[in-house]
């Protein structure tokens, strides 16, 4: 297997007239689903990683981006 490939190469596509196909792909995404395998753009909690701000959503994002010209964000999570 080669790795050295970037990811954005890494497809893999399936007939979605496979039945089997079809119904293992919805479970895998209801797992992922329960594992919180997503980022909830709405109502996430986001840190700047410039200046250390917390604010929710996108939308605080794109506010703290425009008054700051920050763009480095990450999604806070509670353990």
């Amino acid at each position: 297997m080669d790795l050295s490939f970037p990811v954005e190469v890494d497809v893999t596509k399936w007939a979605t007239d496979d039945e089997e196909m079809v119904v293992k792909a919805t479970e895998l995404a209801q797992k992922l689903n329960r594992l919180h395998y997503y980022t909830d753009t709405t109502d996430f909690v986001i840190k700047c990683e410039d200046c250390n701000w917390i604010g929710q959503g996108t939308r605080d994002a794109a506010e703290h981006e425009r008054k700051t010209g920050h763009v480095r964000f990450g999604e806070m999570t509670i353990e």
